[in-house]
């Protein structure tokens, strides 16, 4: 039989006493090396009223500084190049966004044609992309 008993110090360090009995004998182990630093409770800070995590920071200066067509534009310039593959990036030549209209500029005539059939494919491809309705129109040339 295994006796335990806690003894809570000022400290916040626990020492523990154990009674372990034997068949012919009780022999008594002090463990005062024992110690483990319970943690003291948890402060939460105050809040300020202008306190706010980074992504809501970034949001906020996104709209301050009206810097969200530029960043969905490049958004738009990446995208381009990883969802149509080297091929076709390497056929274009420009990538504009104005006025929530896609402009693209295609070197090659067969690939001019042959994308301006699946506009609706590349539109939908880029906004799933993007996780929003940017794109209105895509405008190949």
């Amino acid at each position: 039989m295994t006796k335990v008993a806690y003894t809570d110090l000022p400290e916040r360090k626990i020492s523990a006493t154990l009674n372990i009995l034997n068949s012919s004998t009780i022999s008594t182990l002090n463990i005062s090396t024992f110690a483990v630093y319970l943690p003291a409770q948890k402060r939460t800070p105050m809040k300020k009223k202008n306190d706010l995590n980074l992504q809501d920071a970034m949001k906020e200066m996104i709209q301050e500084y009206r810097l969200a067509p530029q960043l969905n534009e490049t958004k738009v310039r990446t995208l381009w190049h990883d969802l149509m593959g080297k091929t076709i990036s390497t056929y274009t030549s420009n990538i504009q966004v104005r006025k929530n209209v896609l402009y693209l500029t295609i070197l090659s005539a067969p690939l001019r044609h042959e994308l301006s059939f699946a506009k609706d494919k590349i539109l939908t491809l880029l906004n799933d992309e993007l996780g929003e309705e940017y794109i209105k129109e895509v405008v190949i040339r």
